[in-house]
């Protein structure tokens, strides 16, 4: 397992423009199709981006962000493969290396010891790079997670090839003093489906 984990990160072929052009038009598309089908979830993800981090994580990395991220770089990949390819390594060479590794496993105290350890390093942590000089140090002085500016909370309209309008409206339940448990996420999903059930639309529900 860690073999193929190492191959994965350290072999990595970069020369193959046309697949990752493949790729990028294959995540355009279901993306696209997402946004008819799934409406409602798009929508909820972009008002979260509104409200908390994690709600703009996700926004940026499955939402309408990210689909225009991708729209944007489909043409990089058809006419300046040379600069995506920089960005790919330069972003390779940020994230795979011994200092910016964290490993969590799972085992025994005996197996931990005897084997496991051992095993991480001498046949995978050795064979990543050491990273570059002061990465540690860099990582922590950069910006800060609570630098990042969410998105302005405004109205928003978005025009889709669809019949269907999902239509959604958000609010921040931790402004007026709750705090959301676990209880939360159930109560949520029971109204959810107990609604869509009863009138045969879809309702969705959010907390923050």
């Amino acid at each position: 397992l860690l073999s193929l984990l190492r191959e994965m990160l350290m072999e990595v072929r970069w020369d193959n423009p046309e697949r990752v052009r493949q790729l990028v038009r294959k995540e355009i598309a279901d993306l696209e199709n997402a946004v008819i089908s799934r409406g409602d979830r798009f929508s909820r993800t972009r008002m979260g981006a509104q409200l908390h981090l994690s709600g703009w994580l996700s926004e940026m990395t499955s939402g309408v962000s990210y689909l225009a991220v991708m729209r944007e770089l489909l043409p990089r990949v058809e006419k300046d493969w040379p600069s995506v390819l920089a960005d790919f390594r330069a972003l390779h060479g940020l994230l795979v290396h011994q200092k910016a590794l964290r490993v969590s496993a799972t085992t025994d105290g005996t197996a931990l010891r005897s084997t496991v350890l051992p095993e991480l390093k001498q046949n995978f942590i050795a064979a990543l790079p050491a990273g570059p000089s002061g990465a540690t140090e860099v990582a922590s002085q950069g910006p800060s997670w609570a630098e990042v500016k969410l998105l302005p909370k405004k109205n928003e309209a978005l025009v889709v090839p669809t019949r269907v309008n999902y239509v959604g409206k958000t609010g921040s339940l931790a402004s007026v003093g709750y705090t959301p448990t676990g209880a939360t996420i159930v109560v949520a999903r029971f109204l959810e489906n107990g609604l869509a059930g009863q009138s045969g639309c879809h309702y969705s529900g959010a907390g923050a």
